[in-house]
């Protein structure tokens, strides 16, 4: 009898295992929201670079709409850091930078 128990709970552990290791669809969303996020971005960079070079004169107005893509270009970006800091650290340190000391560290006070 005590074997029979043993065995048993060996069984379900050993199942109960496998099925927390196995592949999951769910976590698959993540990286599909990650791609396109980053797809809207490239889009917004190359809109922006296509803009820059299409303005021969630099009025006020030209100015201002650069500074409209600009903006729209950064919220992307920073919509993307997120997901950049988990799914690709080395990406979102070559883009932001190291972090400064004081951050990596925090020996600073806070106020």
């Amino acid at each position: 009898m005590n074997k029979k128990i043993t065995l048993f709970t060996f069984l379900v552990i050993i199942v109960s295992i496998l099925v927390s290791f196995t592949y999951n669809e769910k976590n698959e969303a993540y990286i599909v929201n990650y791609k396109n996020k980053l797809a809207l971005f490239e889009q917004n960079q190359i809109a922006l670079i296509d803009l820059i070079n299409k303005s021969n004169s630099f009025t006020e107005a030209d100015k201002e709409t650069v500074k409209q893509v600009i903006l729209a270009t950064r919220k992307k970006m920073k919509g993307l850091d997120f997901w950049l800091r988990y799914l690709a650290p080395l990406a979102q340190k070559k883009i932001n930078g190291p972090l400064p000391v004081e951050w990596e560290t925090e020996v600073f006070e806070k106020f």
